[in-house]
């Protein structure tokens, strides 16, 4: 009796940056540390799809706009999925300002109350306990730091309205997942980026792009966006992805908490390179 074979599972949530990578490997569990059967002149693992896609970034493909600074984040946890690349531009807004309260956007319970604040509806207590989803003790505490920082204001007991302070920075964020043949899963995992992106990609080897009208119309039906890249650095849209607003404000204001303060071990940021034409 032949004996049954192992199947390897792999769960990882860590960061995917490593001192691995120059190896040429990506780390052991990552979610980029993936590899399916080799063509030539295409890739062998994700990690190597998506370091190639990061150094020749151009944004140009899919921003009109060319804006400085970007911030480029890996392995994003900003929705419930993590998302393999997310770029964003904040245009011309003074991040140094915004910075000293973008820790407490961070916060999923932070993000969430701000989310449901209104500059001249008062929210109470009663009504942002079942929505939130804390302990009233937890919901306390955030306000008083909220408070604190003028993202929030008290009028009367246990009565907020939203602060002067908070105010959003001009932000356009697109989302990347790389795969390097199952497009399928790549585009369930991409539809959960929608929650705080404005555009999201799909971004697959030009030697596995599926020819298929059907397989293609999964895409527009669903706004993802489809791009393909080759070996040699250039990056092509099949589909493009429509701007659109993020579907939960929520997860948006926690990501453009993470997306403004450069975390060392997962992003960076940059002045995003000239625009190049379209390929």
């Amino acid at each position: 009796m032949n004996a049954a074979k192992a199947i390897p599972t792999q769960i990882s949530r860590r960061p995917m940056i490593s001192l691995e990578w120059s190896k040429g490997m990506p780390p052991k569990g990552s979610k980029l540390a993936s590899c399916d059967c080799e063509t030539e002149g295409s890739f062998r693992w994700e990690a190597d799809l998506s370091r190639s896609f990061q150094a020749n970034l151009s944004p140009a493909l899919w921003s009109r706009l060319d804006r400085r600074p970007c911030s480029v984040v890996l392995e994003s946890s900003c929705s419930e999925g993590r998302a393999d690349l997310v770029w964003a531009s904040f245009g011309t807004s003074d991040l140094s300002a915004f910075r000293p309260v973008a820790l407490l956007l961070q916060s999923p319970t932070c993000s969430r109350i701000l989310a449901l604040l209104k500059r001249e509806s008062v929210r109470t207590e009663a009504y942002l306990l079942p929505r939130i989803g804390v302990e009233i003790k937890t919901l306390r505490g955030c306000m008083r730091q909220m408070v604190g920082e003028r993202l929030a204001v008290v009028v009367g007991d246990g009565r907020f309205v939203l602060g002067p302070k908070f105010r959003l920075p001009e932000v356009e964020i697109c989302s990347f997942e790389f795969k390097l043949a199952n497009w399928r899963r790549a585009l369930y995992q991409a539809t959960r980026y929608r929650s705080f992106s404005h555009r999201v990609y799909v971004v697959l080897p030009s030697d596995r792009i599926p020819q298929n009208t059907g397989e293609l119309h999964s895409f527009r039906r669903l706004n993802i966006g489809l791009m393909s890249h080759s070996t040699d650095g250039q990056s092509r849209i099949v589909i493009p992805a429509i701007k659109v607003e993020p579907t939960a404000r929520h997860r948006l204001i926690r990501a453009v908490g993470m997306l403004s303060i450069p975390d060392p071990d997962r992003s960076y940021l940059q002045r995003c390179p000239v625009p190049q034409a379209t390929l």
